[in-house]
């Protein structure tokens, strides 16, 4: 199957067999596009985010991760306008919590990311502890820190992505997932 794309100077075709996408400008060179955008095209990217509000010295923010039959690759995000410590777990053993809506990022797909995502879960096992990272407030108006590394999660498992306030004083904190199926 071809079809055409006709831009302001060019002229491209994009040849697909439905699962691999070819496209070649006029010239007849190959167009590229990084793996990022292309997973946001294909409809299998995906994120969500929750805010928790006014946490006190010491609390924790939860975010509850249950992933289905599919393994999705995930990052995961934070933001404090205190010090805090974010830390996963797998295996935890939680509740529900309040559900957390995950958003495909091509607004015109229909796909899902096969998780579901709930804040504020009942802890009764944190689970094993998989990574930890502190966040430090330098500038007095906030921190972020986002895990480097990509995650590829375990089907049928459960997952804790905690934030522990470690500031003293009252905190912001912002959670987020975000990958693709």
């Amino acid at each position: 199957m071809a079809s055409a794309y006709s831009g302001k100077n060019q002229v491209a075709a994009h040849i697909t067999d439905g699962t691999t996408d070819v496209v070649v400008n006029a010239t007849g060179a190959l167009v590229t596009m990084s793996e990022a955008n292309h997973v946001v095209t294909q409809g299998s990217a995906f994120g969500a985010s929750y805010l928790f509000t006014t946490k006190a010295a010491l609390a924790t923010a939860d975010l509850r991760i249950t992933v289905g039959t599919t393994s999705p690759h995930v990052a995961f995000a934070c933001a404090c306008d205190q010090a805090g410590n974010l830390s996963l777990y797998e295996s935890a053993v939680l509740g529900t919590g309040t559900a957390v809506t995950i958003a495909n990022r091509d607004r015109t797909a229909a796909d899902t990311s096969g998780m579901t995502l709930g804040h504020s879960p009942t802890v009764t096992s944190v689970g094993n502890l998989l990574t930890s990272e502190e966040v430090w407030v330098g500038s007095g108006i906030g921190d972020s820190v986002l895990t480097r590394d990509m995650w590829k999660l375990k089907p049928s498992t459960t997952y804790l992505l905690r934030v522990t306030n470690i500031s003293g004083t009252n905190a912001n904190i912002s959670l987020g997932v975000s990958g693709y199926i």
